[in-house]
């Protein structure tokens, strides 16, 4: 899944989206510190972080003034979380 998303990001950037990779790498970097925090109080699905992470990066994204990037943005992570709560 990490692999997914960081050539997703990659593949994004080299389209020129670079919003949208920057916001599959913030998305990357909350899962990492969920990971962390993960190993120093309990373990934690891997699905449970996934799920976690993007829900507080749109809720970041949401509390910001709305942009037409803002929403684009808003709108794959919601897609993203869409297909992982669909699969869990």
């Amino acid at each position: 899944m990490i692999r997914d998303l960081i050539s997703t990001a990659n593949r994004l950037d080299s389209q020129g989206l670079t919003k949208e990779a920057d916001i599959l790498d913030k998305l990357l970097v909350k899962m990492a510190q969920a990971a962390e925090e993960s190993e120093e109080e309990s373990e934690i699905n891997s699905d449970d972080q996934f799920i976690s992470a993007v829900t507080t990066v749109i809720d970041g994204l949401k509390s910001k003034p709305e942009t037409p990037d803002s929403s684009k943005q808003v709108d794959l992570l919601s897609q993203l979380l869409e297909e992982r709560i669909s699969n869990y």
